[in-house]
């Protein structure tokens, strides 16, 4: 929709339109903000992660049919929250570590060479790794919590087709989740980066 036309924002009969006309109007406010590097980054991830959160919700509590297509918009609206947070939890650290190098290399032009200089350089190092390490952590946990959220939407969704196909649908997504899960949980911090890549869990298979 677009707020210009057809009367505006009044026009819109559901909440959960009304939020999405918001989303679109600061969506390249967000856009601009991101190539103010990792600070801009955070707010923007802050104000689309809001963005999200409200037209998720919005949207599972806006949902008509059985109560499984009903669970299945709240599993979602869950999942979609737990992905806003996380991209939230990450360019926070990410923009810590950005201050932290600018020190580092400023430490590496004042001196850089003496023990005492060196000394300061590796203990921010270190804290670096640490951020490193606990956004990796966090982004796992984050992953496997938004995988499993997304997945059960799926196999609702699918339940509530009805039928045997439904079954056989959200057999195949249950076990498509299972195995997203795995490969989510069999991977370690190797060091310089969260390293796990975001999932696309099932929401929907045809067949």
């Amino acid at each position: 929709a677009n707020f210009s036309e057809a009367g505006g924002m009044e026009a819109l009969d559901k909440t959960s339109e009304k939020v999405q006309e918001v989303r679109d109007i600061m969506n390249p406010m967000f856009e601009d903000m991101k190539k103010l590097g990792p600070d801009g980054e955070l707010l923007a991830a802050i104000g689309e992660g809001a963005g999200i959160i409200a037209s998720s919700w919005t949207t599972a509590f806006e949902t008509a049919g059985s109560s499984m297509e009903k669970a299945a918009g709240i599993a979602q609206a869950v999942g979609d929250t737990i992905g806003a947070v996380n991209n939230m939890i990450q360019k926070s650290i990410q923009a810590s570590i950005a201050k932290l190098d600018k020190q580092i290399d400023a430490e590496k032009k004042r001196d850089g060479k003496s023990a005492q200089s060196v000394a300061k350089i590796q203990a921010m190092e270190k804290k670096k790794e640490a951020m490193q390490r606990k956004a990796f952590e966090t982004n796992k946990k984050m992953l496997m919590a938004q995988t499993i959220a997304n997945t059960a939407a799926g196999i609702m969704r699918a339940i509530a087709e009805g039928g045997i196909a439904g079954i056989v649908i959200g057999t195949i997504i249950a076990a498509m989740g299972a195995a997203q899960l795995a490969i989510i949980a069999g991977t370690s911090y190797q060091g310089g980066g969260s390293g796990v890549s975001k999932p696309s869990a099932p929401q929907k298979v045809s067949v």
